[in-house]
């Protein structure tokens, strides 16, 4: 929550998509929503995103005071700043786990609930770096500990029961066994970490009957049905534009039955990536968010009528490449328009560089 796409204000949008999972709830007993991390977009969040937090948590409660919320920090988050008032929340059915273990005494948390088939426990995992845990799982003689290795003595050290239902809610970079880190669809929007020491193979869980993964922005299973990412509610970057966005719905019965459905969400806005002609373009109109590659040169009179086109387009640029120029004589010269031959002079120009001469051509223009 927070997140700004190419310095556009995406809170409405979210707003939207918040309404509809509130909704669902309100038309459908759920015994607990699990929200696997990154609540925000970074550690301290500006005021207007805290007060959309604030108003979505409120109505999940408000939606079923008795249904059980757990939410835990990602690496975007403060772990400090969303462990506040753990405790009291906790009385009202409110799981907000900010920190992992920090001592030798403390444990993952997690909470039970009881059915017809016995108990479930929710064992809530916030984002972990292998020196925020390092005092609370080395062994005299560690010096180092990688990702894998710190998520899987945190899990070993809890007295899991396996022959009960166990559903584990994390935030890291988990692969599955047979995968390698870059056959994993990753978005321009998410963090990556040099040479993805962050990765964990995903045997790791295996304890567990279902894991609910937050990190990677597009839903995915991993080495098994029940070992998931629900992926981002929506898209937060053209890179994501043909992502299926929604919520998944388990539904757990006796040890070993597990129905998943996902529920679509609906954006405000969707993501559109449009190329082609002038022509072609304007064809696609639409009021969505557009990332627009012109295949002709782009001229004021062109770049004005894209924007009608797409009120909320967010970036424009052109593959044209003009033909090379021979300066040799002042004849040759005139039968250019002035930006083919910047274009050619400079070779290159990012899209703000050719704006600005653009608007200085046509202002040169204007005057003669």
């Amino acid at each position: 929550i927070g997140l700004h796409l190419m310095n556009r204000d995406l809170l409405e949008d979210q707003r939207f998509v918040f309404n509809q999972i509130t909704t669902y709830i309100k038309q459908n007993k759920v015994d607990a929503i699990l929200i696997a991390g990154d609540i925000f977009d970074k550690s301290i969040p500006a005021a207007d995103a805290v007060e959309l937090f604030d108003t979505f948590m409120n109505d999940l409660h408000n939606a079923d005071p008795d249904m059980e919320i757990c939410v835990i920090s990602g690496n975007h988050d403060s772990k400090v700043r969303l462990d506040m008032y753990r405790e009291i929340l906790g009385s009202e059915h409110i799981h907000m786990i900010g920190k992992p273990p920090e001592t030798k005494d403390d444990h993952m948390a997690h909470i039970t609930l009881t059915d017809e088939y016995g108990p479930v426990t929710f064992w809530m995992l916030p984002y972990v770096k292998p020196n925020m845990v390092f005092d609370v799982i080395a062994d005299e003689n560690d010096q180092y500990i990688s990702y894998e290795e710190a998520i899987k003595r945190l899990i070993q050290r809890e007295p899991i029961n396996p022959k009960e239902r166990n559903v584990f809610i994390g935030h890291q970079f988990f692969i599955s066994p047979d995968q390698t880190p870059d056959k994993i669809e990753r978005t321009d929007s998410e963090s990556v970490i040099f040479g993805n020491a962050d990765v964990i193979k995903a045997d790791v869980l295996d304890v567990f009957d279902y894991a609910a993964l937050g990190h990677i922005h597009k839903p995915m299973a991993l080495n098994r049905e029940t070992v998931r990412y629900s992926g981002t509610p929506m898209a937060y970057s053209f890179s994501e534009a043909e992502h299926e966005k929604g919520f998944l719905v388990i539904e757990m019965k006796e040890k070993g039955n597990i129905k998943i459905e996902k529920e679509e969400l609906k954006p405000l806005r969707k993501m559109k990536v449009v190329k082609g002609s002038l022509q072609e373009v304007l064809n696609e109109a639409s009021d969505d968010y557009a990332s627009v590659t012109l295949s002709e040169a782009s001229t004021v009179d062109k770049v004005d009528r894209i924007r009608a086109a797409f009120p909320n387009l967010l970036s424009l640029k052109s593959t044209y490449s003009s033909p090379s120029v021979n300066y040799a004589s002042a004849e040759d010269m005139v039968s250019y328009a002035p930006m083919d031959m910047c274009r050619s002079f400079l070779q290159e120009m990012t899209d703000k560089e050719e704006a600005i001469l653009t608007d200085i051509i046509s202002s040169l223009e204007d005057v003669s």
